[in-house]
């Protein structure tokens, strides 16, 4: 091949990647947050069918991280496991592959208040955990944090109903996942347009990634939304 051949290719090569658009990874819905509320979000949405993203700051570190008291279940909680792991849900399955010890609470008292309660082992829940997600067909794992909804104008309009609608979610990184619908770990924020429920998106949602002002945020996040 000739040097003016050569130099003829790559341009030829460079002009088109110039023009050429690659389209943001799409979801249909994505999961911001990979606490308990979060894995099990995504994984219930995977199990339906839905392409499912998780979005979570270092997945290895955060996912399946418990307290300083490693505990499942309780009093009000223990009622809550069950159910989740009635509909096919990973707090029990992991809570048995990683349990030290296992106890109904309040075993003197009535069936009313009595409730099943276990300790773990910290280090073996979040291997588990994090096992389960990565076997859960559908559901795909991103590392990163988010840190803005994008919005899409509406077209029309009345005073009662929203201006925009959510197109997907920003990452501090600048890259752009588009879905259908965005769940936020702690609260469900929408699936699509206002007037349906809870989709109600009147702003872009601000996103901080400081644990210490999270439940601040949230609270925020909630007062915003509810305009």
């Amino acid at each position: 091949m000739t040097l003016q051949s050569t130099r003829g290719f790559k341009f030829t090569f460079l002009r088109c990647a110039r023009y050429a658009t690659i389209a943001p990874p799409f979801s249909d819905v994505v999961v911001i947050g990979g606490g308990h509320a979060g894995c099990e979000a995504a994984a219930a949405a995977a199990r339906r069918g839905a392409r499912t993203t998780l979005i979570t700051p270092s997945p290895k570190a955060s996912i399946g991280e418990m307290s300083c008291n490693p505990s499942i279940g309780g009093l009000a909680k223990g009622t809550l496991v069950r159910e989740i792991d009635a509909l096919d849900g990973l707090m029990g399955r992991a809570a048995d592959e990683a349990g030290i010890q296992f106890r109904m609470l309040n075993r003197s008292k009535g069936p009313a208040v009595r409730g099943p309660r276990a300790q773990m082992d910290r280090k073996l829940y979040k291997e588990s955990m994090q096992a389960l997600i990565s076997q859960v067909p559908g559901l795909e794992v991103h590392d990163g944090a988010v840190a803005d909804l994008w919005l899409r104008s509406l077209p029309s309009c009345t005073s009662t109903e929203a201006t925009h609608e959510v197109e997907g979610v920003v990452l501090n990184s600048g890259e752009r996942i588009r879905a259908r619908s965005v769940l936020r770990e702690a609260t469900p924020i929408l699936p699509g347009k206002g007037g349906e429920g809870l989709a109600l998106v009147h702003r872009p949602w601000e996103y901080t990634v400081d644990e210490a002002d999270y439940a601040t945020q949230t609270y925020q996040t909630a007062k915003r939304l509810a305009v």
